[in-house]
């Protein structure tokens, strides 16, 4: 008679913190963007882990909001060590218009 066993392991999911963490230990950058359109002159605000496939995207028309406006080039970007920080600041900058305008001037001068 033969006789089997059951071998159950169990795998602990990292919490989306954690992978974060991983991520800034192999020094992965996370970017906050502004693409301006080249077809009205429009912008849009956004983060990103890798800047030239989020451009790639975009202008495949892979972002409803913006489809109708490619094509599109960055023209601006800020890089940070951790995905927290970058989402604060893509936040701040689509939620205060002061920020926004500030940035704008830098980019934008008259």
């Amino acid at each position: 008679m033969a006789r089997f066993t059951l071998r159950v392991t169990t795998r602990r999911v990292a919490s989306n913190s954690e992978m974060e963490k991983e991520r800034e230990e192999v020094g992965m950058k996370f970017f906050v963007y502004v693409l301006k359109s080249l077809k009205d002159g429009s912008t849009y605000i956004g983060y990103t882990s890798d800047l030239e496939k989020r451009l790639a995207d975009h202008n495949k028309g892979k972002t409803k909001s913006i489809k109708h406006k490619i094509p599109l080039q960055i023209v601006y970007f800020e890089e940070f060590s951790n995905k927290t920080e970058a989402i604060k600041r893509e936040l701040k900058l689509k939620n205060n218009s002061w920020e926004k305008e500030q940035l704008y001037k830098k980019i934008f001068p008259k």
